[in-house]
């Protein structure tokens, strides 16, 4: 229906940064359908004659290509302020809060897979042999790794000691920095923040 077009018009336009419609035509009449076109099969054929303007649209589906006049397809897309076709998709411009976001969520699975403990140093008196080391380094993966483990008590040979290495969870602001990384990708693609965020916002 009418709701599911619009909403696949404004879904394409936030993830492609363009959308193309393509009439289905009616001689002597309006167009009798409108279908949506997926912007990554559709290529834009410029003029040769007159700068900035489109010649066709080329729609390539399982290896054959299907030309479509100029002006039976209507795109819209977003200002892109190096191309004079194509469409310049919102989450481009936010690639580095992309990333942020990633490497954020990457973070955090790495530290629920191990118990939800920060990276640690330890730190004996004296030196392993080899064998030792290999043992306890065995011993660490299996008696203290992964989340099974997590919150068992554990025991320190004679000597040890434990130094956290790097800022931990709580004083990193994880939850706000998701917080935080929601409310720009709301802005970048148009979307009341309370939508993402939840009702807190809309106070």
């Amino acid at each position: 229906g009418n709701t599911a077009f619009v909403g696949n018009l404004v879904r394409w336009r936030c993830i492609a940064g363009e959308a193309y419609i393509a009439r289905n035509e009616k001689p002597n009449g309006p167009p009798k359908e409108l279908w949506l076109q997926r912007p990554d099969r559709m290529e834009i054929v410029p003029s040769v004659n007159t700068a900035h303007e489109v010649a066709r649209y080329d729609y390539k589906l399982s290896g054959k290509t299907h030309q479509l006049a100029a002006a039976d397809v209507m795109h819209t897309p977003f200002f892109h302020p190096f191309d004079d076709f194509y469409g310049l998709p919102p989450l481009m411009a936010a690639a580095k809060l992309v990333d942020q976001a990633a490497a954020a969520a990457d973070f955090n699975l790495g530290l629920l897979q191990n118990g939800g403990v920060p990276p640690l140093f330890l730190t004996m008196q004296e030196s392993l042999s080899d064998v030792e080391f290999k043992r306890f380094k065995k011993e660490l993966h299996e008696v203290w790794a992964a989340s099974k483990n997590a919150g068992l008590p554990q025991m320190l040979e004679g000597g040890m000691d434990v130094k956290t290495v790097g800022a931990p969870p709580k004083d990193m602001q994880m939850l706000e920095a998701q917080r935080m990384h929601a409310l720009k990708f709301a802005q970048v693609i148009r979307v009341p923040a309370e939508f993402l965020s939840g009702a807190e916002e809309k106070k």
